[in-house]
Formats: structure tokens, sequence, C-alpha cells
């Protein structure tokens, strides 16, 4: 790329050509994703030219030739309430881009915007992503399934269990390898503590009778009685230290809690 007075111009895989003395197929398969086809010192030298013209592939002609983006889109509830996430899962999805030379896009989704098609935001509403990370799962709307089906962009649910289409841990064989492991340690009291959803509640993910269901299972086949220990009413987070305390300190405690 060179400047022009006030005008930008792009240099073009013909100059690059030119500058490497290979034909433009050739250069534009070092540039593209067929490198690997070449020897180490061509790649080098044609490399190295690109650098030295200011050369920038033309990713809109590009997408409109292969109907392609190299981008993948991550839509993730704004504040964490319907799903969190982390730093190391950001940096997983990237370097797993990163090594197809692709890259990410991030979109939030703010609290009750998920079934607005007004709203939806730009990687749905337009044609600009191969495909879509979805990491939206404590109470999913309906609507919100529908809206992203009806977009036809291929998309997989993070940390939703679903028959299909979605990526989730093993939250039963957790808590059921967690509570042989302490049997096997010699414990019989052992409790089941989950302060994320009250009694009163709907539970509002997969892996809140998942967890549940692990402990139980392995107690029973252990001829141990299960016992849960839970708040009516969701725990905020402040009040979770005082709710221990009293249960730990009761005459009957555990001697263990999953």
């Amino acid at each position: 790329m060179t400047i022009q007075g006030d005008r930008i111009k792009s240099v073009t895989l013909r100059e690059v050509a030119k500058a490497t003395q290979l034909s433009v197929a050739a250069v534009s398969q070092i540039l593209g994703k067929r490198t690997h086809l070449f020897s180490p010192a061509t790649q080098k030298k044609v490399i190295r030219a690109a650098a030295k013209l200011g050369y920038r592939r033309n990713i809109s002609a590009w997408a409109t030739r292969t109907r392609k983006f190299g981008c993948v889109g991550l839509l993730s509830s704004a504040g964490g309430e319907h799903g969190r996430i982390f730093v190391e899962m950001i940096e997983g999805i990237q370097t797993e881009l990163s090594s197809r030379d692709m890259h990410l896009t991030l979109t939030w989704l703010p609290e009750g915007s998920a079934t607005s098609r007004e709203y939806m935001p730009k990687t749905l509403r337009e044609y600009m992503v191969d495909g879509l990370l979805v990491n939206y799962f404590v109470q999913i709307p309906q609507a919100m399934i529908d809206i992203i089906r009806e977009y036809g962009i291929p998309a997989v649910w993070i940390n939703s269990n679903w028959p299909d289409d979605c990526v989730y841990p093993d939250d039963e064989e957790a808590t059921a390898h967690a509570t042989r492991y302490l049997i096997g340690l010699g414990h019989r009291k052992i409790v089941y503590a989950s302060y994320s959803w009250g009694t009163t509640q709907p539970s509002g993910h997969y892996s809140q009778e998942a967890r549940l269901g692990g402990y139980c299972s392995v107690m029973e086949d252990a001829g141990l009685t299960s016992r849960r220990i839970e708040h009516p009413e969701y725990l905020p987070r402040c009040e979770r230290e005082a709710f221990s305390l009293d249960w730990l300190r009761a005459p009957d405690r555990p001697t263990a809690v999953v």
C-alpha cells in the first residue's frame, strides 16, 4: 500500500509477482492458504517482497470469491447473567482459529435483547461470519433459538446440553468422581451443597440436575444416605459464608462436601 497525495493506492498481487519474478498464481497461493506447497526459500522471498511493497490481501474480494470470511463470531451474554465468559476460553478459541488462519469477532447481548429481532447484532443480520459460538446458556429464550436458526448461520452452543450442535462438560461424571473419591478416603457423611439456585426456583441450567444426579447415584450404590444442602431462594455470594457456617457448626454436620 502506497500513499499518493491524499489517496491510498493498494498494492496488487501482480506487483508482488513482478518483484519476485513468480507467477501471480504462485504468489496468491503463498500469501493465501497454500503456503505449504512451496519451499521455505520461495515462501520467504514472497513474504518479504509483500511486506516491503506494503501488500495486504483484499479480504472483500476474497470473501466475494470464496463466500467465506475466515471469521467466527462469539455471541455472549453481557454481564454474565446468562453465561459467563473466561479469558482462558477466549484464548483457547482464538488459538485454535489462529492455527487455521481465522479470527474471532466478539459480540455482547445486553439483558432483554436476546429475543429482539430489531436488536440482533450485525454478525447475525449481515453475512459476515462463517459460524457462530453461542455463550448464552442460562434460561435461554426459545425466541432467541428460533431467531438464530432462521438466520441459517452454523452455530455451536457452549455449555448447553442439547442432542446436537453443542459442547458441554460432563457435570454428572464430575460430581460422581468427586463423591467416589471422598468415599475412598473413608467418608460416609457426605453432603451435596449448591447455592446456584433456590429450591423454590426452577433450575436455570442442565448442570444443576446433572451434578446432583452424579452425587446421588454414587451414594446410593455405596449404600449411603444422600443429603442436600440448599437455600429456598437464590443466595447472594455475600450471604453464603454465614449460611455455610450454620450447617457446618450443627451437631449432625458432614465430614465431607461435594
